[in-house]
């Protein structure tokens, strides 16, 4: 990490340096992508020492701030400013990757298929017991499923929604609300079709 330090008022002594650079490493500890540090030190009024340091981390702007009576501590207690927003970005970052390992699945994506043996192992071999639910599937009109999605909404049943075969066309359909809370209609298609 480059680190640019500058001061207002104030001679930039070899020893400060040494201090800033020995404090601002321990930064990365928490995390590994930082960028470019700006270290600023200034005094005013004489006894006003202020350090100012910011960093840019994840397209996310860091600043710690700290007026004191001795420079030495003002460091210290802007880098602990910036060290604990860097701990909260860090934990933002870990729980938005993390899920509860029983809710991990491995998506298939475009690019793989699912002829490709070794991948369908790999799968099989890393993935959980997953609980599997059977719904039984009777035909009906899509009329006749609307009225038993919205019973099943008025007898607030745990699921949320309805899966039935329609009479004319013989489709698999599903019935849910969307995220704009109106009813949505899912049909499966047979790819041989």
């Amino acid at each position: 990490m480059n680190i640019n330090i500058s001061g207002r008022n104030l001679d930039l002594t070899d020893g400060l340096h040494h201090y800033i650079h020995h404090k601002i490493e321990k930064l990365e500890n928490v995390l590994d992508n930082l960028s470019d540090c700006k270290v600023t030190l200034s005094i005013q009024k004489k006894h006003s020492h202020i350090a100012e340091i910011s960093l840019f981390v994840n397209k996310e702007y860091v600043k710690g701030i700290s007026d004191s009576k001795d420079m030495y501590i003002s460091i210290d207690q802007a880098v602990e400013k910036v060290f604990h927003h860097l701990q909260k970005i860090r934990d933002k970052i870990k729980h938005h990757r993390k899920l509860p390992l029983k809710h991990e699945m491995k998506i298939l994506t475009e690019q793989e298929t699912v002829s490709d043996e070794s991948f369908i192992e790999e799968f099989i071999e890393t993935s959980q017991t997953v609980p599997v639910k059977e719904y039984l599937i009777r035909s009906m009109t899509l009329e006749e499923a609307l009225m038993q999605y919205k019973n099943l909404k008025a007898g607030s049943n745990e699921e949320d929604f309805l899966i039935f075969r329609q009479i004319d066309t013989k489709k698999i359909s599903l019935l849910k609300k969307n995220t704009s809370n109106e009813i949505e209609l899912i049909e499966a298609v047979d790819e041989n079709i």
